[in-house]
């Protein structure tokens, strides 16, 4: 760009019959200002690629936010008439009064006032009062589970629980049933299911 410009300058000057000295002086001013574009052109190209970047990295921040959802409500899997996922897994160990039994709760529902389904409900009494201490323990329970609102609920009767494996796994909790016996409230038919809960800690 810079020759083009003093090209230009020359073809002027001379078709203009401007003697040697103002020819040089024209050259030396068309170099200068052929510097100062090309120095603001650079400028606003950094400028553009400096922001282009920004908005990349924005992106890529957002991205990263949202494939994190799920560490942050868990999620679960269980094979009831077909594999089912629900969006959310919390635990919890509830100490109800000095003397009687703590709860433990594994549920889709962190506080039970939202319907979301699927959902699902697992909870055992024991004796335990610190979460930390089942790890590796594998407990009795009673489950429930529902994919719709209105739909059937697949159950395990009170004299019939499942049993639960709890773990923790590179810091997470991770609860498991491998082919417990439950009941399905619409045919009463006893059928086999698993699941995998990968828990976030509800305090």
């Amino acid at each position: 760009m810079n020759s083009v410009r003093i090209a230009c300058v020359l073809m002027v000057a001379l078709s203009a019959g401007c003697s040697k000295e103002k020819m040089t002086e024209l050259v030396d001013q068309a170099k200068e200002t052929a510097s100062s574009v090309a120095a603001d052109v650079s400028t606003e190209m950094k400028t553009a690629a400096e922001q282009t970047v920004a908005k990349v990295e924005s992106v890529k921040e957002a991205a990263a936010d949202v494939s994190g959802i799920g560490d942050a409500t868990g999620k679960a899997t269980m094979t009831l008439d077909a594999p089912t996922e629900f969006a959310a897994s919390y635990v919890q160990l509830i100490a109800v009064n000095e003397g009687r039994p703590s709860v433990l709760k594994i549920s889709s529902s962190k506080d039970g006032q939202d319907d979301v389904f699927p959902a699902f409900l697992i909870q055992a009494k024991l004796s335990d009062t610190d979460l930390d201490s089942l790890a590796g323990q594998t407990v009795s329970a009673r489950l429930f589970a529902q994919k719709q609102e209105g739909g059937p609920i697949w159950f395990s009767p009170e004299e019939k629980p499942v049993p639960v494996t709890l773990a923790m796994e590179e810091g997470n909790w991770i609860a498991r049933i491998d082919n417990a016996s439950v009941m399905n409230s619409s045919s009463d038919a006893e059928t086999s299911i698993s699941g995998t809960f990968q828990c976030v800690v509800h305090p």
